[in-house]
C-alpha cells in the first residue's frame, strides 16, 4: 500500500455536503439579480464619532437625493431610511450586466451618548450623508472626595 501525504485543506469524500454547500454560493452572477431579497441587503457603511459637543455620522448613500432620505431620532436611536427609484430603460439598450444598485435602504444606529434632537443637521456632499446631534449638557460633575483609611492599631 503505498503512503499519500496528508493535506489538511483536502477534504474531499469526508464531508460530502460541503460540496452541495460550495455550489449554493457559486451562483452565477446572471443569477443573481433575479433574487428578490438583493435590494434588501444594502446598508450604506457608517462613520459615527463624537467631539465635545456633538455626534457626527457620515453615511455613504451616493446617487440618492437628498429629498428621498428620511431621517428620525427616537430614544436615542438613529434611523436613517433611503429610496431610489430604478430609471425607465430605453428601448434599444440591451443590458449585458446591471450592477447600478437601486431599491431602498433602513439602517438603524444607537448612540453611545444622549443627544438633543431638535438642533440636529443633516448636509449631504459629494454622496456622503452628514448628521451633526448636539450633546446633551451632562450633569455637572462632583469633586471626587477621597477618603483616606486610618489603621487601627489593637
Amino acid at each position: 500500500m503505498p503512503l499519500v501525504p496528508f493535506n489538511p485543506f483536502d477534504h474531499k469524500g469526508m464531508f460530502p455536503f460541503d460540496r452541495d454547500l460550495e455550489e449554493i454560493f457559486e451562483v452565477p452572477d446572471k443569477i443573481i439579480p433575479m433574487i428578490p431579497l438583493r435590494k434588501k441587503l444594502f446598508e450604506p457603511a457608517a462613520n459615527i464619532y463624537q467631539t465635545k459637543d456633538k455626534v457626527v455620522v457620515e453615511l455613504n448613500v451616493p446617487g440618492f437625493k437628498p429629498s428621498d432620505i428620511d431621517i428620525t431620532l427616537e430614544d436615542n436611536v438613529l434611523t436613517v431610511k433611503g429610496k431610489m427609484e430604478e430609471k425607465k430603460e430605453e428601448k434599444g439598450k440591451e443590458y449585458i450586466r446591471k450592477e447600478i444598485r437601486v431599491g431602498s435602504f433602513e439602517r438603524q444606529m444607537p448612540l453611545p451618548v444622549e443627544v438633543k434632537s431638535e438642533k440636529t443637521v443633516a448636509t449631504y456632499e459629494d454622496g456622503i450623508l452628514k448628521i451633526e446631534i448636539p450633546k446633551k449638557e451632562a450633569a455637572k460633575k462632583t469633586q471626587v472626595k477621597r477618603i483616606p483609611v486610618k489603621i487601627k492599631k489593637a
